[in-house]
């Protein structure tokens, strides 16, 4: 199916908390496909594509669910139905066309959904993201040939292609950048503020149109740049076939002549926004009594507002973001039949005056110092909890007297750092994929970071022997139990780094697009990873001086620690997605050990303890054995 990948409704309708704001513009969004493509599925009362056929069914069914569930008024919902039995009878083109855009503009109009910019459009900074986010894909021109859009099925979209684009207006294009196409790349950008959005939105539909000869004196206003396409343009202000060139290259490159009003709105802001109303939203639906939909609103809360936004606040010291975890933590799992509305009340406005805090922490200038110590504080948190752990693996490995293992723990956090540059180009698609996605990411992450190291601990510990493990090395280098264990190796070392950098480049990703200079983020990163580096050189050095065994015992007993931890952040990454429930328990929260204090996260951590202590006693009982004199020798 050609059109497969702009379903983006599959992956929306999937979301438990869509809101109801949402709903309609996918609604809207649908609908303009439906008016655009019937065409490419039935001619003349007949299918001539089976599948985008299936498609237009699809569509129309989903704008169907959608009214029935925002409860649209009679008329809507039985133009709706027509359309929809339209669809079925094969109708002919114009009339599905025109019904369909007449219920989309219905559906804008009842709704009051913008269709046009409320603020002015800044084609340069668009042009910035473009080259920064978009090139890669769409090309330069905007002829859909850059270098990751290779090989892509279906290609990505040429701008300036004529044909198709005269029937995409901005306010389309807008609609896509926001919401994304599923099965493609192209992911959403719902992390632009809505200004970037828009001007990006203009900014794509002047391609087609840049190097033609222009001129001033047509007065389009915004409004109908915004929502007509090319053909709809030309009805309404009655251009001549002569004219159309100049007419449409004026009005659609002119967009530089609505500029922002005033400073443009920093994202970090627009988040705390999204958390804010999410909250809000929330909140509301809690004292009507719909307390799972005001639970899918708080994790949304969280996910689209607060998580993106993690890195500038851990800056200013990890206990405003623990406290925001921990406060939205608590709301969410009061919201039951069982709470009393004064107790949810409390923890709401608590919610609300963290939110405050954050606000003043990201509103902090952009200058190349804030800016630099911004990536400072960053990196440098990242780089020594990579380097402490692959510090503590190559000493260890180092005491073996094995280089061609040493070889395999290099090979990992290697292969890490060379995956991370590839990561790089590929993080606007990632920050795309939003919230949920990204800390799902983190939490597999970190529990297969957490199963390899208690996996690795024991296989030291069965080898606390030193001298004797050089000799089982030595003896069965070659076997495949070794190169097993290299693996082990290789992956620790691998996931130890690449989690870090991970989180790293996520970091950085946003202060760019907070308006941070790169020069300032790179001078910040790099002074994070000199001191890191000195740091732990300096730790290496010194370690070289402690007596060997109790530092062989306590890396072992350091790296099962790691385990457990890795575990609790993971667990608290899956709650945090909604994956796993969040049941609140008194006492304190242990940032530092991966303990958040929920009953969830203990019980895990509990049990990888209690895993860990049974099989060193299994370990131990089974040594003793091995060691006590048989009967033959007394």
């Amino acid at each position: 199916m050609k059109r497969l990948h702009i379903i983006a409704f599959l992956f929306l309708s999937l979301l438990p908390a869509i809101g109801s704001d949402s709903r309609n513009e996918l609604a809207v969004h649908l609908l303009s496909y439906l008016s655009q493509d019937y065409g490419e599925a039935v001619s003349e009362g007949e299918i001539i594509s089976q599948g985008e056929y299936d498609e237009q069914i699809e569509f129309i069914n989903e704008v169907s669910r959608i009214s029935k569930n925002g409860s649209y008024k009679q008329e809507l919902s039985s133009q709706i139905q027509s359309l929809k039995e339209m669809i079925e009878a094969k109708a002919s083109v114009k009339e599905v066309s025109n019904q369909a855009n007449e219920i989309k503009f219905n559906i804008i109009k009842a709704f009051n959904i913008a269709t046009f910019p409320r603020g002015g459009l800044d084609l340069a900074k668009a042009k910035k993201i473009y080259a920064q986010s978009c090139v890669g894909c769409h090309g330069s021109t905007g002829a859909g040939d850059g270098p990751l859009g290779k090989g892509l099925e279906p290609s990505p979209t040429n701008f300036q292609g004529l044909n198709r684009m005269q029937n995409i207006p901005p306010f389309q294009a807008y609609n896509t950048i926001t919401l994304g196409v599923d099965g493609t790349g192209m992911a959403g950008y719902s992390f632009l503020s809505d200004e970037e959005r828009w001007s990006l939105a203009f900014y794509v539909s002047t391609f087609r149109y840049q190097g033609k000869k222009v001129q001033e004196n047509y007065d389009v206003p915004l409004e109908d740049l915004a929502s007509l396409t090319d053909i709809e343009l030309l009805q309404k202000y009655n251009i001549t076939e002569d004219e159309k060139t100049l007419f449409l290259a004026s009005v659609r490159n002119i967009a530089d002549n609505f500029p922002p009003e005033g400073p443009t709105k920093r994202s970090g802001n627009e988040y705390l926004e999204i958390a804010k109303n999410k909250l809000n939203e929330s909140y509301d639906l809690f004292k009507k009594g719909m307390f799972q939909d005001a639970k899918d609103k708080s994790l949304e809360s969280y996910l689209k507002g607060i998580e993106p936004i993690e890195g500038y606040l851990k800056v200013s010291g990890n206990s405003l973001v623990f406290s925001l975890e921990q406060s939205m933590a608590n709301y969410r799992s009061l919201l039951n039949k069982s709470s009393k509305a004064g107790v949810v009340e409390k923890q709401y406005r608590e919610v609300l005056t963290l939110f405050d805090k954050a606000e003043r922490v990201i509103s902090s200038d952009t200058s190349f110092v804030a800016s630099a110590l911004l990536s400072f504080g960053i990196v440098a948190r990242e780089a020594l909890e990579a380097g402490l752990i692959l510090l503590l693996l190559l000493g260890m490995v180092k005491k073996f007297g094995s280089s061609s293992t040493l070889k395999w723990v290099h090979g990992g956090w290697i292969g890490a750092i060379v995956m991370g540059v590839g990561l790089y180009f590929l993080m606007d698609m990632i920050v795309g994929l939003g919230g949920y996605a990204v800390e799902s990411i983190e939490a597999w992450v970190a529990l297969f970071a957490s199963l390899m190291l208690f996996y690795v601990g024991f296989w030291f510990h069965r080898n606390s022997n030193i001298e004797q493990m050089k000799e089982n090395i030595k003896s069965s280098v070659k076997s495949s139990l070794v190169d097993n264990k290299k693996t082990t190796l290789l992956l620790i070392a691998f996931f130890s780094v690449f989690r870090e950098i991970f989180e790293t480049l996520l970091f950085m990703k946003i202060l760019v697009f907070d308006g941070h200079g790169k020069v300032a983020i790179g001078a910040g990163a790099m002074g994070a990873i000199a001191i890191a580096g000195v740091l732990i050189v300096l730790i290496s050095r010194f370690s070289m001086k402690i007596n060997l065994r109790p530092l062989f015992k306590g890396s072992t007993f350091l790296i099962l620690t790691l385990s457990v931890v890795f575990l609790g952040k993971a667990l608290e990454a899956f709650q945090k997605v909604g994956i796993l429930d969040q049941t609140q328990i008194k006492g304190i929260a242990l940032s530092l050990l991966g303990y958040n204090s929920t009953l969830e996260v203990l019980v895990g951590q509990l049990f990888l303890v209690l895993s860990i202590l049974g099989v060193v006693f299994y370990l131990r009982r089974t040594e003793a054995l091995v060691k006590a004199p048989s009967g033959n020798d007394q």
